[in-house]
């Protein structure tokens, strides 16, 4: 992918959604911060910069008001 269509606001929410869950099965359980990091990295993106992390953590909010993922503790796991 070219630089300048390498932006974390290129890529769609059902995109970044699909990471997430996916970066928790992957783990079984996962923090924050790592699920963070793993989700960028998955797809594609080198490091969690402030800009990706703000929009990482909005579709893990998302994600936990829809039920699909919860807290556990200090980690995040697939809701049953």
């Amino acid at each position: 992918m070219e630089p300048r269509f390498k932006e974390i606001e290129n890529v769609s929410p059902i995109e970044i959604r699909n990471a997430i869950i996916e970066t928790i099965q992957m783990a079984f359980s996962i923090t924050e911060e790592n699920m963070i990091s793993e989700s960028l990295r998955l797809m594609g993106f080198g490091r969690a910069t402030t800009k990706a992390s703000n929009v990482i953590l909005k579709q893990i909010n998302y994600l936990k008001i829809k039920g699909m993922i919860k807290k556990d503790g200090d980690k995040y796991i697939i809701k049953n």
